[in-house]
């Protein structure tokens, strides 16, 4: 098992603590600033899916520090995921696979906080 991969993408990912902060700001921003019902209704999509987004990051940093603490065996992860139905598949992953996939899903928390902020803006700005 690679300990500094799975320390290193922990840590980096651990960092959307920072986005989590900027992306409550945001939201109580879009919440006060627009009266209409369609953008609020937007904005509580947009932010569901970006807190959506938060709660697993915040899953995958702890489950890759157990990983590399060796507190659990990606053996062990999997048949625990198999058995509370949160699986989607059975198949083996290495631990890149296992990386990629929480440092992807930063990448996406990062492009929907950007994107949504950048739609305050302009919104902002036209009304």
């Amino acid at each position: 098992m690679n300990k500094a991969l799975l320390l290193t993408a922990s840590r980096f990912i651990d960092t959307h603590k920072i986005v989590l902060a900027l992306n409550l700001i945001y939201f109580v921003l879009s919440f006060t600033a627009f009266e209409n019902i369609f953008l609020k209704g937007f904005f509580a999509g947009i932010y569901l899916y970006i807190f959506y987004l938060h709660i697993r990051i915040y899953f995958d940093t702890m489950i890759l520090f157990d990983l590399a603490s060796e507190n659990l065996t990606p053996k062990e992860f999997d048949e625990s995921l198999c058995a509370l139905g949160l699986a989607k598949n059975q198949c083996d992953r290495d631990i890149q696979d296992r990386c990629n996939g929480a440092v992807g899903l930063y990448k996406r928390l990062i492009s929907a906080s950007l994107a949504v902020i950048l739609f305050y803006i302009v919104i902002k700005s036209a009304f």
